[in-house]
């Protein structure tokens, strides 16, 4: 990926493709523990009006030594003032799970701080802020509730889900 050492930015955002004359900056946020690589390749199908800005978080790849955020307000406060700098053309969000409540999370603090918003907000992988997921988490199921459940989505061999060591290692 190709980074532009002309602003303090430059660190959170990793630009495929970097493009002066582009219309819209798309800017991508990882899921947990994920990177900028992950859209590495979303530049080149994209129209050229296009700028793929993919955002590094602190301890993924590049930026592996730097300490992680814990807590999401204080990540989203030097985002807003990392990238804030990159939206002087209009721009978009784009976040994969984490990523998604990182970007909504952004899209709020800078609308209520500088009166400026993403023209589009994408989120994917994740339930809308509002909406309460209520399903248990499957390791805390009965043992025979999860593995009905673990053998319900097909990724798993039947001799590991017939093996009552193997499964009462995942239920731990």
């Amino acid at each position: 990926m190709t980074m532009s050492l002309s602003s303090p930015s430059t660190v959170w955002i990793q630009r495929p493709k970097p493009n002066p004359e582009a219309r819209l900056r798309l800017f991508c946020f990882p899921y947990a523990g994920g990177g900028a690589s992950a859209y590495r390749s979303w530049a080149a199908p994209l129209p050229d009006e296009i700028e793929v800005c993919a955002i590094q978080l602190p301890g993924r790849e590049n930026r592996l030594r730097e300490p992680l955020f814990t807590r999401l307000a204080p990540l989203v406060e030097t985002l807003a003032g990392a990238l804030e700098p990159s939206f002087d053309i209009p721009f978009a969000f784009f976040g994969h799970s984490m990523g998604a409540l990182i970007a909504f999370e952004l899209a709020r603090f800078i609308r209520r701080r500088s009166q400026i918003t993403p023209v589009h907000f994408f989120a994917s992988a994740r339930l809308a802020p509002h909406v309460v997921d209520s399903a248990s988490p499957a390791h805390r199921l009965p043992e025979a509730t999860f593995v009905a459940q673990i053998r319900g989505l097909q990724g798993t061999s039947a001799a590991v889900l017939d093996d009552p060591e193997e499964v009462s290692h995942a239920t731990d």
